[in-house]
């Protein structure tokens, strides 16, 4: 009533009062008509469902909806696209995974290491090769229990991965790990230049593969 009392006394005051609760009811229709033509489609991600960059998505920010193209997502907001990513989930193009992921690492990194947990790439040895933390907590526990112990903030580990952990290193013969394990170590562990999609951090989260990989 407010808005159409106002609309009212912008128009002619000498129109009679029923003529002008009219027009002020066609001016406050047509100002609703025009902010839903400007207003962004509401489109909540569909599980299964992959986004290119040029699509619109809408999340749930502070209990309000927002909407915006992936990319903008993936640029301004990327620790809350990632977390809609987990909980749905849906799909994105592999080159904006690739982006979300160097976004996380360079600027939300305690959150990027929560989120990747043991699949991050560490490099031990100091010889500059990175490889899965999990391959090394695995089949090499003392080896990455000595490192971690020294280096905890750099690899997150949830109670139950420490507890296991302390119970593999306090096992005898663990130094290494048997020949027929050494076989079955992921190629994506030993090499990271292959795609991330062998990890299984991110074939957990769905999101590695392009659109044209989901179909």
């Amino acid at each position: 009533m407010a808005k159409k009392k106002a609309i009212a006394e912008e128009i002619n005051t000498t129109l009679s009062e029923d003529e002008m609760a009219a027009a002020a009811a066609i001016a406050l229709e047509a100002a609703e008509a025009a902010e839903e033509e400007t207003a962004p489609e509401v489109n909540y991600p569909q599980p299964d469902t992959c986004y290119s960059h040029k699509d619109t998505l809408t999340l749930d920010i502070d209990g309000q909806p927002v909407t915006r193209r992936m990319n903008d997502w993936v640029r301004f907001d990327p620790v809350n696209l990632h977390i809609a990513m987990n909980k749905v989930p849906f799909l994105i193009a592999r080159d904006d995974f690739r982006i979300l992921m160097s976004t996380l690492r360079a600027n939300h990194i305690d959150y990027y290491r929560r989120a990747v947990g043991l699949d991050i790439l560490v490099d031990i040895d100091g010889k500059a090769q990175l490889v899965a933390a999990r391959c090394l907590y695995n089949y090499e526990p003392a080896k990455f229990y000595k490192w971690w112990s020294r280096n905890e903030e750099k690899v997150y580990m949830t109670s139950s991965e420490k507890i296991k952990l302390f119970l593999k290193v306090e096992t005898p013969g663990v130094d290494g790990p048997p020949a027929r394990q050494q076989q079955e170590i992921s190629p994506a562990a030993k090499n990271p230049a292959l795609p991330r999609s062998l990890s299984g951090h991110w074939q957990n989260i769905r999101c590695p593969f392009s659109c044209n990989d989901a179909g």
